[in-house]
């Protein structure tokens, strides 16, 4: 997936073997695909006077994403199944707060997944048994990696991982093996009951993709200093 500039604007794509099918940018200057699944579906967001404004494309029809009552038109498209076509993301309700939402194609709502505790909370990553993860804040301030699953629990109910000020979630397969980021730089890989930390040795790395077979692939620096 990539972004085809148009004299000052920019339009999000799909590529399909030699054709490129642009995507539109609404009522904007610029829109951005930021996945897309084995059906061919893809989203994104347009940037319109500033707002973020979601989309879903089914393959011939682009359709903007609805917002929350009360909320600004701010919606930002982060994950979406491979198959079933859900949509996992970050939408600001009333007040401006972030919150993470689930969206089917044609639904006329967001599903709010709510937090765990705090006020704000983000959806990354979603698999088709409809399992979200993110990051939310929680009562004491901390931000943790979140599961929902029809409600949203702390991933791998154990509470903040290590001692980081945020621990995010940020992939899921459809074997419900997350992968995802703490603050500080520690990648991580959960694999249902407890956390491994991913590491070449150096003091930091990053999980950028996960596989159904439970491969994580990212970067991370060595103990020599170099990535």
């Amino acid at each position: 997936m990539s972004v085809m500039l148009l004299g000052s604007l920019a339009t999000s794509m799909l590529s399909r073997a030699n054709s490129i099918t642009p995507l539109g940018i609404f009522d904007g200057t610029t829109s951005y695909a930021t996945a897309i699944n084995n059906a061919g579906d893809v989203i994104g967001y347009a940037v319109n006077n500033g707002n973020d404004e979601g989309f879903y494309y089914n393959g011939s029809t682009t359709t903007l994403l609805p917002v929350f009552p009360g909320g600004n038109t701010i919606v930002q498209p982060n994950g979406l199944s491979q198959n079933s076509g859900l949509v996992v993301g970050t939408a600001y309700a009333a007040g401006n707060a972030p919150q993470a939402f689930l969206y089917t194609f044609g639904a006329l709502n967001l599903v709010d997944i709510q937090t765990l505790g705090g006020l704000d909370s983000f959806g990354f990553g979603v698999n088709d048994s409809d399992i979200a993860v993110g990051r939310s804040y929680t009562a004491g301030s901390p931000q943790d990696a979140f599961l929902y699953n029809g409600s949203i629990a702390p991933l791998g109910g154990t509470g903040t991982y290590g001692n980081y000020t945020y621990v995010e979630a940020d992939h899921i397969n459809d074997n419900n093996q997350v992968a995802g980021n703490a603050s500080a730089g520690q990648a991580f890989y959960y694999g249902g009951t407890s956390y491994v930390a991913l590491t070449l040795g150096g003091p930091s790395s990053t999980a950028n993709a996960m596989n159904d077979g439970g491969y994580v692939a990212g970067e991370s620096m060595l103990s020599t200093g170099s990535n």
